[in-house]
C-alpha cells in the first residue's frame, strides 16, 4: 500500500532490525521494534519461512477485507498456517472507502465509518481474533483519500474508530504523514499510526521513532513507519516493508492480555491501585482517609462506595469474579471464564492508574482519563 501513490493499495508490515530488542515492560505484551512485509496476496508458509530467516520479519500485514481491498487468500486458515509455520504476528488490515479516484465505494462519511466499523469486528471475529483482548485492525486511508477531502476523511475515520472500540478492539489508522498528523489533531483516539513514507527501496534496520514528519505524534509505543514499498525479495516476489513499534496481533485465538489474577493487598496500602493489580471478590481498596472504598462485593459487583453508602457500582453482580486495571489502562471485570463483563475502554493509557480518593478515576500523569 502506498500511501503518496493513489492507486496503490498494498499495505506493507512492519521491518526492524532484529538486533533490537526494545521492551516496553509497562505493557501486557512486550512491544519492541520489529520487522516486517505485507503484499495483497496472502504468502504461502514457504515464503513466509524465507522471509523470517533470510531477513528477519517477525509479522505481516493481513487483508481482512473492506470495499476497496485488493487483498486476496487471507482466510483463518492461511494465517494460522502461517502463524504455525513462523510464529509471526499480524497487522490485520481493513482497506475501506477512498476517493472516487481510487475506487467506486468513497462514501466518506461518520455513518459510513460506524457501517465499516461493525463489519470490520465481524470479520476480525470470523477469522479468530475475538474482542476485549487488545487486538489491533488497521484502517487504511490512502493518501489520496486525505487530500480529496480532508473534512470527509476525518469524519469517516472517527466514525470507524469509535465503532472498533465499541466493539472491543484497538483501532489503527494507516495513512500519509499529513494525514496522520491531521487525524491525531483532530483528536481522534487512535491507538496507534501506521505511517507511508518511502525513503528506501528494500529492508532497512531502521526504527519508527526515525521518521520526524509526524513530529512527536505517536511515539508511545504506538507508531510504526512504511519505509519501502514494491521491492523484490528473492523465491518471493514483490513486497513492502516497515518498521513497527506498537502492539500487533497474536494468532488467530491469541490475546493480548495477560492471565488475570489479583494480588494480596499490602497492610496500610491505600489510594492507587497500580497496573495489573485488582480485586477479587470480598477485597477491598480504600482512600487513603478511609472515607472511600472500592470493593468486589462477594455477589460479584464491583462497588464505590463513600462513608458507607453505595455511589457507583459496575453491574455485574452474579456474573463478576476478579476486577483488574490492566498494564493498557483498561480497568476490567472478569468473569469465572476470564470473560470480560464490564469495561471503562479506556484502553491505550499505559501506566494509568485507579485512583481512590474523594471519588474514583483513572488517572494518566495526573490527567483523569475515566471516572463514573
Amino acid at each position: 500500500m502506498r500511501a503518496h501513490v493513489g492507486l496503490c493499495l498494498c499495505l506493507c508490515a512492519c521491518a526492524a532490525d532484529t538486533s533490537v530488542d526494545e521492551t516496553d515492560t509497562q505493557d501486557a505484551v512486550a512491544i519492541r521494534v520489529r520487522r516486517g512485509v505485507d503484499r495483497a496476496g496472502a504468502f504461502s508458509e514457504h515464503e513466509a519461512r524465507i522471509l523470517a530467516k533470510d531477513h528477519g520479519v517477525t509479522w505481516t500485514g493481513a487483508y481482512i477485507g473492506g470495499a476497496c481491498s485488493a487483498g486476496s487468500g487471507w482466510s483463518k486458515a492461511r494465517i494460522e498456517a502461517i502463524h504455525k509455520a513462523t510464529s509471526w504476528q499480524f497487522m490485520p488490515i481493513w482497506v475501506g472507502q477512498q476517493s472516487p479516484a481510487i475506487c467506486g465505494a468513497h462514501t466518506l462519511s461518520y455513518a459510513r465509518g460506524e457501517i465499516d466499523g461493525r463489519e470490520a469486528a465481524a470479520r476480525m471475529a470470523a477469522l479468530g481474533w475475538k474482542p476485549n483482548r487488545d487486538i489491533p485492525v488497521a484502517l487504511d486511508v490512502e493518501a489520496g483519500t486525505y487530500e480529496h477531502s480532508h473534512s470527509g476523511s476525518t469524519a469517516y475515520v472517527h466514525g470507524w474508530v469509535h465503532t472498533m472500540h465499541a466493539h472491543g478492539y484497538r483501532a489503527y489508522v494507516y495513512s500519509s504523514p499529513s494525514g496522520i498528523a491531521h487525524f491525531h489533531d483532530a483528536k481522534i483516539t487512535i491507538d496507534g499510526a501506521w505511517v507511508a513514507s518511502f525513503f528506501f527501496g528494500g529492508f532497512r534496520s531502521v526504527k519508527p521513532s526515525e521518521l520526524h514528519q509526524i513530529g512527536s505524534r505517536f511515539s508511545n509505543h504506538n507508531r510504526a513507519w512504511q519505509y519501502a514499498g514494491d521491492f523484490r525479495v528473492a523465491n518471493v516476489g514483490d513486497v513492502d516493508a516497515s518498521t513497527s513499534d506498537l502492539l500487533l496481533a497474536p494468532g488467530p485465538g491469541g490475546t493480548n492480555r495477560p492471565t488475570t489474577s489479583h494480588r494480596e493487598i499490602p497492610a496500610g496500602d491505600c489510594g492507587d491501585l497500580q497496573p495489573g493489580e485488582g480485586l477479587a471478590r470480598g477485597e477491598v481498596f480504600t482512600s487513603c482517609d478511609g472515607a472511600t472504598e472500592l470493593a468486589m462485593t462477594d455477589g460479584g459487583d464491583l462497588e464505590l462506595r463513600t462513608n458507607g453508602s453505595v455511589t457507583w457500582s459496575s453491574g455485574t453482580d452474579g456474573a463478576g469474579v476478579t476486577a483488574v486495571l490492566g498494564t493498557d489502562g483498561n480497568l476490567v471485570v472478569y468473569d469465572a471464564e476470564m470473560e470480560p463483563v464490564f469495561e471503562t475502554a479506556t484502553n491505550g493509557h499505559p501506566g494509568a492508574v485507579l485512583r481512590i480518593d474523594s471519588g474514583l478515576s483513572i488517572a494518566d500523569d495526573d490527567e483523569p482519563v475515566w471516572s463514573p
